[in-house]
């Protein structure tokens, strides 16, 4: 029997949630929905689940690995994720009725204080590959706050964009980027961003994908003097804070250590505030 971990002094131990349905949506890219009301009941958008990817009788791949939460309908839990590796090739063909172990919710949610002072803030949700799925739950997340999201999303073409239909399904404008043209807006979602701050410069920017994405969005956001609040997409070993592998480089002002300038996505993170982190360390 494995022994239950704990983060931050609660008990946290492995989940069994059964697998509702896997469906192949997107060239690599993989549905999934999964039963678990202890996650459903916690989830907030912004944390993310760590998922054992093979059988408990092996040891390869040994680490999990993190994938954000992208809906919650209690008890059900939405993932969505990419074929990258061994681990997903896995997870991608575990069919309906069989059994996962994950551990979740993690990570630190979205900041939604801004709105709590202003309604009249509209968010506007950037996302990219893989990063947009947790901007739907944020999205699901904002409209019970009665705002009036606005999604952004970028893909390098058009079989490869995510989550159009679920942001339309909440009622949620979406614009689409696609790198070749071939859906959508060609260019990157900076533009498209560029657009929606000169339409609602009384906004807030949360954004999740790759880092070079992430930097861009976040410039904008400052050029128009808007607040940006971004997910990191960092590879988490542990999920838990331990091990110091998803640490990412933040701005540090007077005297400190070097280990003070970092913070571990799982924990502080995944979500951040764009002004606080050092784009210029990668």
């Amino acid at each position: 029997m494995r022994p239950n971990l704990t983060v931050r002094g609660k008990p946290l131990g492995p989940n069994q949630a059964r697998v509702i349905s896997n469906t192949n949506i997107a060239p690599r890219h993989y549905s999934m929905v999964i039963e678990s009301h202890d996650i459903a009941a916690k989830a907030k958008a912004g944390q993310f689940v760590h998922v054992l990817t093979r059988d408990e009788n092996n040891r390869d791949p040994f680490l999990r690995r993190a994938f954000s939460i992208m809906a919650v309908r209690d008890p059900q839990v939405d993932i969505l994720f990419r074929v990258e590796g061994r681990g997903t090739a896995w997870l991608s063909e575990v069919q309906k009725g069989e059994v996962i172990d994950l551990l979740g919710p993690l990570g630190q949610p979205f900041d939604l204080e801004p709105f709590q002072t202003n309604r009249n803030l509209r968010p506007i949700l950037v996302g990219g590959g893989v990063g947009v799925p947790p901007m739907v739950f944020l999205g699901q997340t904002l409209q019970q706050l009665r705002t009036k999201p606005l999604a952004i999303v970028g893909a390098r073409s058009m079989p490869e964009v995510l989550c159009e239909a679920q942001f339309q399904s909440y009622g949620i404008e979406c614009r689409v980027a696609t790198e070749d043209g071939s859906y959508g807006r060609q260019g990157r979602v900076t533009s498209l961003l560029e657009d929606a701050l000169k339409e609602n410069p009384d906004s807030v920017v949360y954004s999740c994908g790759p880092w070079p994405m992430l930097r861009a969005v976040a410039a904008v956001a400052a050029e128009h003097g808007v607040k940006c609040q971004v997910s990191m997409e960092e590879n988490m070993p542990c999920g838990i804070g331990v091990c110091n592998g998803c640490v990412v480089a933040t701005k540090q002002e007077g005297e400190g250590s070097d280990f003070e300038k970092y913070r571990r996505v799982c924990i502080e993170g995944p979500a951040m505030w764009a002004s606080e982190i050092d784009w210029g360390t990668a």
